[in-house]
């Protein structure tokens, strides 16, 4: 068995080009966050700002947006940033609430509430998020902490998505329109007493706050949010080419049934067949014989994440029949095969590897440089080229010996129809007859005297002898068998004229 090598991207370059812009603006984020949260709670901790329900809400903002705090654990990398998106919605509910004319909405801006509120959702969004604590996992191999993949942490990364950069900045939108036409209400008014006018600065001051809060969530989100939807967009295509790849295994398994051997689920060979023209000729120097089977080709499959969306898979040819020249050329037609993205590949493979054969086969004595393709494996070289031509011909004997076997033929002198393995098959003229009738005729022939080269083969004008193993294998009498024996040998003795009897 071939061990595959696969060198191969985990993401898509358009996700690694967003990774690695993400990796220079993570120090200019954390240095911009730590210098807000330092002058928000230096500024909402004044003696006029505190008396507003907002600020306290901008406090728990400022605190629990703590990017130091993120790098601890992807638990509270992912917790916190939630907590202070939901601390400026409330900011901003509250803002709408306070502006509001109606008393019972304006009454649900108080700090009893917000402080309620906080708690709250500091509580829902931590179970909301706890999935996070179980997501990653410690890999031994790479001894870092990695992201699980499967279609139930894909809904919940969208859903991750759709609140924090969909929902939520919607929501703040939406408080923020209707804020600003409270406040436009309150300004059509004729007059205002001096309180009114000192607490609509102090309002005005909290939107304005708000408003830059949250185009600096925005902003520095960017990177994160691109993040997010290029892993899930990323895993669709994983989870989709998966799909596919297992489609495609189980059309290989029904198309080629005993020659594919399954390694894993990304892991297989299939032993490619071919057919054949009647005329097919294998040469070797001066030698030529015709046959009907070749040896099975062996092509290993290894699929990885970007195969068919992206890439095809890799692969590796194996033949002891083709040279190294000649696998290392056919691995140059299959990467230079008209790839579609998105559409399996392995059977036009296939197919374009059997195109290869066409009417002969000639056993190279002379060789070109090599390329040195680790894809090619076990191809032939001036070495053991002579065997190979002698393999190919022992191959395709046992082949048609076994599909001889497997048949029903009609034995040319009893005219019965016999299976295979009750028939000899006369290797030198390839006449076949049942055992029986072909015993019969051995017993005939030795009783009129007639063995070794004498003994021919039954069918009418033809002059091809019997094979010792052939007798053996027909006559079922041991004695007759060993007269024949004695008889050939005696025979090829009286032939030989350097040799006499010691008296």
């Amino acid at each position: 068995m071939c061990i595959i090598e696969i060198n191969k991207d985990n993401m898509s370059k358009s996700l690694d080009q967003v990774l690695q812009a993400n990796i220079y603006l993570q120090p200019v984020q954390f240095s911009l966050a730590i210098i807000a949260n330092i002058i928000n709670i230096r500024v909402l901790c004044s003696r006029v700002l505190r008396k507003s329900p907002c600020t306290h809400y901008f406090l728990a903002y400022a605190i629990t947006n703590g990017r130091i705090g993120c790098k601890i654990h992807f638990y509270i990398l992912f917790l916190l940033p939630f907590q202070a998106n939901l601390m400026l919605i409330l900011a901003s509910f509250d803002r709408y609430c306070s502006s509001s004319r109606s008393r019972r909405i304006h009454s649900r801006s108080t700090i009893q509430k917000t402080r309620i509120n906080i708690i709250s959702g500091t509580i829902l969004s931590a179970i909301y998020m706890s999935p996070m604590l179980v997501i990653y996992k410690w890999n031994e191999i790479h001894n870092k902490c990695l992201q699980q993949t499967n279609i139930l942490i894909s809904i919940y990364i969208f859903s991750q998505v759709f609140l924090y950069y969909v929902l939520l900045p919607l929501l703040m939108m939406i408080f923020g329109f209707m804020t600003i036409s409270n406040i436009r209400q309150h300004m059509s008014r004729a007059r205002l007493v001096t309180a009114s006018i000192r607490r609509r600065r102090t309002e005005g001051q909290l939107t304005r706050m708000l408003c830059l809060q949250v185009s600096v969530h925005l902003i520095l989100a960017l990177p994160f949010v691109l993040h997010q939807n290029s892993i899930c967009t990323s895993f669709i295509i994983i989870m989709t080419n998966s799909e596919k790849q297992a489609d495609e295994i189980l059309a290989l398994q029904s198309i080629f049934d005993q020659n594919f051997r399954l390694f894993n689920g990304n892991q297989y060979e299939i032993s490619v067949e071919f057919d054949l023209p009647t005329s097919f000729t294998i040469q070797f120097n001066d030698k030529i014989s015709h046959i009907r089977y070749l040896p099975p080709l062996s092509l290993i499959i290894q699929y990885h994440d970007e195969y068919p969306s992206d890439y095809p898979p890799s692969f590796i040819l194996s033949c002891f029949y083709f040279s190294t020249i000649e696998l290392e050329k056919l691995c140059q037609k299959l990467d230079n095969y008209l790839f579609i993205k998105g559409e399996v590949c392995v059977y036009d493979w296939i197919v374009l590897i059997q195109q290869e054969i066409t009417n002969k086969l000639v056993i190279q004595t002379t060789f070109e440089k090599q390329e040195n393709d680790r894809r090619a494996l076990n191809g032939y070289t001036n070495e053991n080229n002579k065997q190979v031509f002698l393999t190919l011909i022992d191959y395709n004997h046992k082949r048609e010996e076994n599909l001889f076997q497997n048949q029903l033929h009609i034995c040319s002198i009893c005219t019965d129809s016999v299976q295979g393995f009750d028939c000899i098959r006369l290797y030198r003229c390839g006449h076949f007859y049942c055992r029986s009738c072909l015993n019969n005729y051995i017993q005939m022939n030795l009783n009129y005297g007639k063995f070794g080269d004498k003994l021919h083969c039954p069918q009418d004008q033809c002059e091809y002898a019997l094979l010792p193993t052939e007798v053996k294998q027909t006559v079922q009498d041991k004695e007759l068998y060993e007269k024949y024996e004695r008889l050939t040998l005696q025979h090829a003795l009286d032939l030989m004229t350097d040799i006499v009897y010691c008296p």
